[in-house]
């Protein structure tokens, strides 16, 4: 397993090694789930963006302003 050495070199102890390998597994037996909840829109609209995220009608907590 490779996941405990790689570890070693991203964080301190043992509880860096089981973060890094509970992420590694979750991620390449699928549990992350849908990942493309992100949303984009023009940098001229982050008020409203803003204020979509605080009222809760956006799927997830980010929206990406492009300028």
């Amino acid at each position: 397993m490779i996941f405990p050495r790689f570890a070693l070199h991203q964080g301190h102890g043992d509880a860096a090694i089981l973060a890094v390998e509970g992420t590694f597994r979750a991620t390449f037996e699928g549990r992350p789930g849908d990942l493309d909840w992100p949303e984009t829109r023009p940098l001229c609209d982050g008020d409203q963006a803003f204020a979509d995220i605080r009222q809760g009608r956006v799927a997830g907590p980010k929206i990406f302003l492009i300028p």
